[in-house]
């Protein structure tokens, strides 16, 4: 979160957002291992025509891009994405992750678990269960860069992973290591 002690610092942040002049990078664990580990998706996001409470890609949306750099494998179940925006769209990088094919675990709209007749054992079915009870997105706001609205000093603010978030991480690596799977 970000407030301005000044109309003038809030009037240049606003600009800044505007103009998408800032460094927002996310981290989300995603459903799915993706073939490429770096890929940056270009495509324009709108209101659903199926669904007037959801977004998606459409050819009348707004342009939208999403750099991904997928950071870790939790094969054969989850990947995590390290997520930068270029833009800033509603929904942009869950509706990205869900077009291609990886959703956001714990999004109840666009994440689309896999399902348990995928998973060749037991121990993975009890693995995936414990990632469709998460209880909520699994997407953390873990990086804002921008220049100082009035001195123009280059500001850089990080956060951790969640410690929830983190759990279920570390719990699926230690599941699926002690079964051999990873």
């Amino acid at each position: 979160m970000m407030a301005a002690k000044t109309a003038e610092a809030h009037a240049v942040l606003t600009d800044m957002f505007a103009a998408h002049d800032l460094d927002r990078v996310y981290t989300a664990m995603v459903w799915g291992i993706p073939k490429l580990r770096q890929q940056t998706v270009d495509a324009p996001i709108g209101r659903s025509n199926r669904d007037r409470k959801k977004m998606a890609i459409t050819e009348k949306g707004r342009h939208a891009i999403t750099h991904l750099d997928f950071t870790r494998a939790i094969p054969p179940l989850a990947s995590l994405a390290e997520c930068r925006l270029e833009t800033g769209r509603t929904h942009q990088i869950r509706v990205h992750m869900a077009h291609i094919g990886h959703g956001i675990i714990g999004d109840p709209h666009y994440g689309r678990p896999m399902r348990a007749g995928q998973m060749p054992d037991n121990a993975l079915r009890a693995a995936l269960q414990d990632l469709r009870q998460f209880k909520r997105q699994a997407l953390h706001a873990s990086l804002l860069g921008f220049n100082h609205p009035i001195t123009g000093e280059a500001m850089e603010f990080t956060t951790a992973i969640p410690d929830d978030m983190q759990g279920l991480i570390d719990g699926l690596e230690t599941a699926i290591k002690s079964r051999g799977h990873l």
